[in-house]
C-alpha cells in the first residue's frame, strides 16, 4: 500500500522531565533557511539525495522523493525531523502542518511520525489516497505491525486527494492521554481525523507519557513524494540527555623523577645555554625534574628548554589530557614555565604560559620555529601565579569539538586558580588544530626563558607508533643524525689522516663534529660547544684547520643574537680525535670592542708564512676582518679591518680559498643582496699584499682596509637591458650577486661559482615567485669568463629572499659543479623570466661536468624524487674519489629552525694504473703486454677489472641477445674506453667511434647506439644492436686508450 504518512518519533529513557510553560519551540515556513532545520532520516538506507525544496503554499517547502523506497520491516521509508526538538508528553503539545502527496500511481501517501526514533518506537499516521490506507500504526524497535487488527487507529478517513495542500493539527492532551487528529483541505472544505486515547492499553496502543525523555516528530512517505510547509510545535521542551561519560582516558606516559634520573625525556635546549638536571625540590617533598636556571631566549622568540616527552606522540582525533606539577623559580621578573604541545620535530607547536607576571599568562603558536604575530589565548589568568610556588596543572583536549582546556589550582587546592578554554580548529594563523600534526601531539615541559621545576607527570590518551624515517637517497650515507651548515665558514669538512671531519649546527644549538671511516662506514660524533658559545643558528658551524703536529683547530661564533666581541676556539689533544675527551678546553678570543659584533671563521695555516693562521671573519664595521696566530692559535694579535664597505650596517660576504702554502683567495659582494645591488669581486693575498686576479697590488697590509672596488669584477650588477648580442652569460638586469664557492684550476688560476637573484620573476605572490640563477666563473688568464649554468629555482623561504639552494665546486676536479635547485628543468637555460618549479618543489641536486673551461655542461643527477630537500653542497679537498660531496637533507625552515642529516657521496677512489700495476707485482712497463696470457692486455685488464696474473680471470667483452656488454669502472683515471664499429673489416679507416666513457668528463654517445649503463661493482656498459638502424651486417669492438699518467 502506498500511503501518506506523519510519523511521530518518541524517546524512551530514564530521564526526569520538568514540567515547564508550553511555548512555541519550533516554527518554520521554508522560506528563510531552507532545510536547514531538519534532519533527513532514511529509514530504506537508499533515499540519499531525494530530498529538497519545491513551490510551497507561499515560497517555499520541504520535499521528499522521487519515489522514496520504503524502510525495512515496512517502515516508511524517510521523513524530516525537526532537528534538536522535544517535548515533554507530561504537558500538553499541539503540532500543525501544511503537507501534500503528488500523484505517482495509486496509494500515494504521506506521513505523520512521532515517538522514539533512535529505539524504533514510534506511532505512524498515514493519510493515503485510499480510504482504506488512512491507518495509525506503531513501530516497536524498528518493526512496524502491518498485519490486519494490529492498528492502532483504522481507516479514520476517507481518501484523500492527489495535489492537493491540506492542513493537518496533531494535539495531545496530557490529563486524558488523548491524540486529536485533525485535517482539513487548505482551500476550505470539511476536515477529517480521529481522537484517541493512548493508556497503554494493548500491545498496539502505548501512552506518550511511558516516553519520559521526551517525543519528536518527523514528516515524511512511506514510499512516494510528499510535500510539507508551514510547521508549528507548540509545547513543553525537554532537553536531550546527557551523553554518557567517556570512558577514562589510558596513561601513555608518567613521571615522579623519583628515579633520580632524565631517560624518560628528551633534553630540548633551544636557546644552547639551558641546563637539565633532577632536584631535591619536588611537590611531595622529594624529586622533581629541573630545566635551567637562566636558560636564554631561542631564535623565533621561542622557548629556550624543555623537557620533551620521549617517543611520545599522541592521537589529536582521540581525546587526551596532560596534567603535572610545576613551580617557576625566582630569578627576577617574567619568571615563568611553559608547555609545549604540537609538531616539535618541525617545530610548529603551542606553547602555553604560566608567568608571574599578568600580562604574560598567554598561549603563542609558533610556525617553522617562529612566533605568530597574534596570540591564540590571550592573558586569561586574574591573579599572576607565584615565584617558588608548587601549581597543579591539567590540559584536556577533546577532539570533537577541537577544544583544549586548561585548568590551575595551587598544589592540593581543589579551587581554580586560573583557566582558559580554545577551540583549535584551524581557523587562523594563531590557530592551528592539533590534528595536523603528521606524526601526533609531542608534548614538553620546560621555560621561555628562566628556570622551572615539574613534578607527577601524566599523560593521557591514544598513544601512536613512533613514525619511522624517511629514507635517505640511495646515493648517500649518513655523516651524522643532525646538522646545518651555512656557506661562510670554512673549512666545514676536511680529509685528515684517513678520516672525513665535518662541522654543523645541530638543531639544539650544539656544535658538533663528525669523524667518519671510511673503511667501517661508521661516524664518531662529538660535541665541541658550551654553553657559553652554543646557539640555534646555522651561521655558527666550526671551521676545521690542521695544524703543523696534525692536530686540529676548530674555530667558531654566535651570530648576531646574543653574539658579543669574540670568537670560540678550541684544539684536538689527539690527531684524530674521536670523543668529546679528545679536545681542549674551550677557548675565548675577546676581540676588543664590546659594542661589535663578531661572526663567521674562515681559518687557514700557510706553511710558507711560518705556519702562520688567518682567520678571515666579520667583527670590525660590520666587514671583513682578519685575526692572525704565529703561534699555533696559542694567541691571537689584534683584528685588522679587512674590506670597507662604508656605514649603516653595509656588510660584503666573502667565499675563501687556499693553497694552504702562501696564497688565500677570495671572492665577495658589495653587501647582503636583500638590501645591495650587489656585484661580485675577486682579490687574492699572497706575501703581505693583496692583488686583483691579474696580479695588480690592490693593497699592502699596511694599507688596510681595502675598499669593496678594489678586487676585479667576476660579475657586474646593472639595470641595464640586454642590447644586441648580450643574454644571461653576461648579466641578469638588476639580478643581484651572491656568492657560493671559490678553488683553484689546474694552472692555479682561480675559479668560481655563484648565483645572481631576482624578485617577482614569476609574479608577486611572494618569495616562490622570485628566482635564482646559477653561475660558473673561471679567470683565463686575462678575463673572467662566467656562463650562466643553471636555473636554482625559488629561495628555500619566505623571510631569507636570496637563500639558493646551493653550488659547490670539486676542488680536485675543478670542471665538477655540484648544484642544488627545485626548478622543473634547471638546465633548460632558454629563458629567465619563465622558470616552472618541479612538481614536488623538493631541492635536489645535479653534478655538471665541463670539459671546454665552462662553456657547456654535461649534468647528471645526483639525488631524485627526494621526500625531504638536499641543501648546501660542499666537497672537501683532497679526497680522492671518482665522485664525493657532502650535504644537508631535511626540513630546513628558516636558519634556527631544522631537522636535517649530514649526508655524503663517497664513490670509490681512483686507482692509477701504476698503483695497479704494483698491487699485483707487475713489473713491464708496456701497457700491451698481456702478462697472464688470455688474450686481454694488461691495459684492458686495468680498464675491464681483471687480474694480469690470472688466466681464468678474463673481463672480455661479450655478445648476448644482440647486445655488446663490457665493464666498465669509473675510478680508472688512465684511459678511456671507447666503442666502435664498422661495416668493413677489411679497412681499418672504417672504423668510427660511437661510445667514449674517461674518467671525470660526460659520456660521449652517438644517439644511433645508445648506451645502456647499469650500477654494480664492476659497472655494466650495454650497446643494444638494432638490425632496422644498424644495418644487417655490422662489427663492434672496444678499445681501451692509454690516457698521460
Amino acid at each position: 500500500m502506498k500511503k501518506w504518512l506523519l510519523v511521530i518519533l518518541f524517546a524512551v529513557g530514564a530521564g526526569i522531565l520538568m514540567p515547564a510553560r508550553a511555548e512555541v519551540l519550533f516554527n518554520d515556513d521554508f522560506d528563510t533557511d531552507g532545510l536547514a532545520d531538519f534532519t533527513f532520516v532514511d529509514l530504506a538506507g537508499s533515499n540519499a539525495g531525494k530530498t529538497g525544496l519545491v513551490t510551497g503554499v507561499s515560497g517555499f517547502a520541504g520535499h521528499i522523493g522521487d519515489t522514496i523506497n520504503y524502510g525495512s520491516n515496512s517502515q516508511p521509508g524517510a521523513y524530516l525531523m525537526p532537528t534538536g526538538i522535544i517535548v515533554d508528553p507530561a504537558s500538553n503539545f499541539t503540532v500543525t502542518v501544511d503537507f501534500k502527496f503528488e500523484h505517482e500511481a495509486s496509494y500515494d501517501d504521506a506521513v505523520f511520525v512521532l515517538g522514539d526514533l533512535a529505539g524504533g518506537n514510534y506511532y505512524a499516521t498515514y493519510t493515503s489516497e485510499d480510504a482504506g490506507g488512512n491507518d495509525v500504526w506503531i513501530a516497536v524497535n524498528g518493526i512496524r505491525k502491518k498485519t490486519a487488527g494490529q492498528e492502532t487507529v483504522s481507516n479514520w478517513g476517507a481518501g484523500f486527494a492527489d495535489d492537493t495542500w491540506y492542513s493537518a493539527t496533531y494535539s495531545w492532551t496530557a490529563a486524558t492521554e488523548t491524540l486529536l487528529m485533525s485535517v482539513a483541505p487548505l482551500a476550505g472544505g470539511s476536515s477529517q481525523g480521529y481522537a484517541e486515547v493512548l493508556d497503554s492499553s494493548t500491545t498496539f496502543n502505548i501512552s506518550l507519557t511511558n516516553f519520559t525523555d521526551g517525543v519528536q516528530f518527523g514528516f515524511g512517505t512511506h514510499n512516494d513524494r510528499a510535500s510539507f510547509d508551514n510547521v508549528v510545535i507548540t509545547g513543553t521542551a525537554v532537553e536531550p540527555p546527557p551523553p554518557p561519560p567517556p570512558p577514562p582516558l589510558d596513561a601513555v606516559f608518567s613521571d615522579d623523577f623519583e628515579s633520580g634520573v632524565l631517560t624518560n625525556f628528551t633534553q630540548v635546549d633551544m636557546a644552547g645555554g639551558a641546563g637539565f638536571s633532577v632536584s631535591t625540590d619536588g611537590a611531595d617533598g622529594t624529586y622533581s625534574g629541573q630545566v635551567g636556571g637562566n636558560v636564554g631566549t631561542a631564535g623565533g622568540t621561542q622557548p629556550g628548554a624543555w623537557l620533551q616527552a620521549k617517543d611520545l606522540y599522541l592521537s589529536a582525533t582521540n581525546d587526551f589530557s596532560v596534567a603535572y606539577d610545576t613551580k617557576f623559580m625566582h630569578e627576577g621578573t617574567w619568571d615563568d614555565c611553559v608547555l609545549v604541545f604540537g609538531d616539535l620535530n618541525r617545530r610548529n607547536y603551542y606553547a602555553s604560559y604560566m608567568n608571574e607576571s599578568l600580562a604574560a599568562n598567554e598561549v603563542w603558536y609558533y610556525s617553522g620555529g617562529s612566533r605568530i604575530s597574534s596570540n591564540t589565548v590571550g592573558a586569561y589568568a586574574g591573579t599572576a601565579f607565584a615565584d617558588d610556588t608548587w601549581y597543579s596543572a591539567t590540559y584536556t583536549w577533546t577532539a570533537e569539538s577541537q577544544t583544549l582546556s586548561f585548568n590551575a589550582t595551587i598544589l592540593s587546592n581543589t579551587t581554580s586558580f586560573a583557566s582558559w578554554s580554545m577551540v583549535m580548529n584551524g581557523s587562523g594563523a594563531a590557530n592551528t588544530s592539533l590534528t595536523n600534526c603528521p606524526d601526533g601531539v609531542q608534548i614538553g615541559f620546560g621555560t621561555h626563558n628562566d628556570g622551572a621545576r615539574f613534578d607527577n607527570i601524566v599523560i593521557s590518551g591514544t598513544k601512536l607508533p613512533v613514525p619511522v624515517p624517511d629514507p635517505i637517497p640511495e646515493c648517500a650515507v649518513e655523516i651524522a643524525p643532525d646538522g646545518v651548515w651555512t656557506w661562510f665558514n670554512d673549512e666545514r669538512a676536511i680529509w685528515h689522516q684517513g678520516y672525513l671531519f665535518s662541522g654543523y649546527v645541530k638543531k639544539n644549538g650544539e656544535y658538533g663534529i663528525s669523524r667518519f671511516d671510511p673503511d667501517t662506514g661508521t661516524s664518531d660524533h662529538m660535541v665541541i660547544s658550551t654553553s657559553a658559545s652554543r646557539q640555534t643558528d646555522d651561521h655558527n658551524n666550526p671551521s676545521i684547520t690542521v695544524l703543523p703536529d696534525d692536530t686540529l683547530l676548530i674555530a667558531y661564533s654566535k651570530h648576531i643574537n646574543g653574539n658579543v666581541d669574540q670568537f670560540f676556539y678550541r684544539t684536538s689533544k689527539v690527531v684524530a680525535p674521536a670523543a668529546d675527551a679528545d679536545w681542549n678546553d674551550e677557548q675565548t678570543q675577546v676581540l676588543g670592542d664590546s659594542g661589535t659584533k663578531n661572526a663567521y671563521n674562515n681559518t687557514y695555516r700557510l706553511t710558507g708564512e711560518d705556519n702562520k693562521i688567518y682567520n678571515f671573519h666579520r667583527y670590525i664595521n660590520f666587514n671583513p676582518t682578519i685575526t692572525v696566530s704565529t703561534n699555533n692559535a696559542v694567541s691571537w694579535e689584534a683584528p685588522v679591518h679587512f674590506i670597507n664597505a662604508g656605514t649603516d650596517s653595509q656588510r660584503p660576504y666573502p667565499r675563501y680559498c687556499s693553497d694552504h702554502t702562501n696564497r688565500i683567495d677570495l671572492i665577495y659582494t658589495d653587501g647582503h643582496p636583500d638590501k645591495n645591488a650587489n656585484s661580485i669581486y675577486h682579490l687574492y693575498y699572497r706575501t703581505n699584499a693583496f692583488h686583483k686576479t691579474d696580479g695588480t697590488l690592490a693593497g699592502a697590509w699596511a694599507d688596510l682596509p681595502l675598499s669593496v672596488g678594489d678586487g676585479t669584477i667576476v660579475y657586474p650588477y646593472t639595470a641595464t637591458a640586454w642590447g644586441a648580442g648580450e643574454g644571461p652569460d653576461d648579466w641578469i638586469p638588476a639580478g643581484r650577486g651572491w656568492t657560493w664557492d671559490i678553488c683553484y684550476q689546474d694552472n692555479g688560476d682561480p675559479v668560481c661559482v655563484f648565483q645572481v637573484s631576482k624578485r617577482d620573476v614569476m609574479g608577486a605572490s611572494g618569495f616562490e615567485d622570485d628566482r635564482i640563477y646559477y653561475y660558473y666563473a673561471r679567470w683565463t688568464g686575462s678575463e673572467w669568463q662566467r656562463r650562466f649554468i643553471g636555473q636554482g629555482g625559488c629561495p628555500i623561504y619566505d623571510t631569507q629572499r636570496e637563500y639558493g639552494g646551493g653550488m659547490a665546486l670539486d676542488p680536485d676536479e675543478p670542471n665538477v659543479v655540484y648544484v642544488s635547485s627545485n626548478a622543473e628543468n634547471p638546465f633548460d637555460l632558454s629563458s629567465v623570466t619563465n622558470v616552472p618549479l618541479n612538481s614536488s618543489e623538493r631541492y635536489e641536486i645535479y653534478r655538471g661536468v665541463t670539459e671546454d673551461g665552462g662553456l657547456t655542461f654535461h649534468w647528471e643527477a645526483v639525488t631524485t624524487n627526494s621526500l625531504k630537500d638536499n641543501l648546501r653542497p660542499i666537497v672537501p679537498e683532497n679526497h680522492g674519489l671518482h665522485r664525493h660531496l657532502l650535504w644537508f637533507y631535511g626540513t630546513y625552515t628558516t636558519f634556527f629552525s631544522f631537522d636535517c642529516q649530514v649526508l655524503a657521496i663517497l664513490d670509490e677512489g681512483t686507482v692509477s694504473l701504476a698503483d695497479w700495476r704494483s698491487e699485483y707485482g707487475v713489473t713491464n712497463g708496456l701497457v700491451i703486454v698481456d702478462s697472464d696470457g688470455d688474450g686481454l692486455t694488461d691495459l684492458a685488464e686495468y680498464a675491464l677489472g681483471g687480474n694480469p696474473t690470472n688466466a681464468m680471470d678474463t673481463p672480455a667483452p661479450v655478445l648476448i641477445d644482440g647486445k655488446y656488454r663490457f665493464h666498465y669502472l669509473r675510478e680508472r683515471p688512465d684511459v678511456s674506453s671507447v666503442v666502435e664499429v664498422s661495416t668493413n673489416l677489411s679497412d681499418v679507416a672504417d672504423w668510427r667511434e660511437v661510445a667514449r666513457y674517461e674518467y671525470g668528463t660526460e659520456p660521449v654517445n652517438d644517439p644511433d647506439f645508445p648506451v645502456e649503463f647499469t650500477a654494480g661493482e664492476p659497472a655494466v656498459l650495454t650497446v643494444p644492436l638494432n638490425p632496422e638502424t644498424n644495418g644487417p651486417a655490422l662489427f663492434m669492438r672496444l678499445r681501451v686508450e692509454a690516457l698521460e699518467y
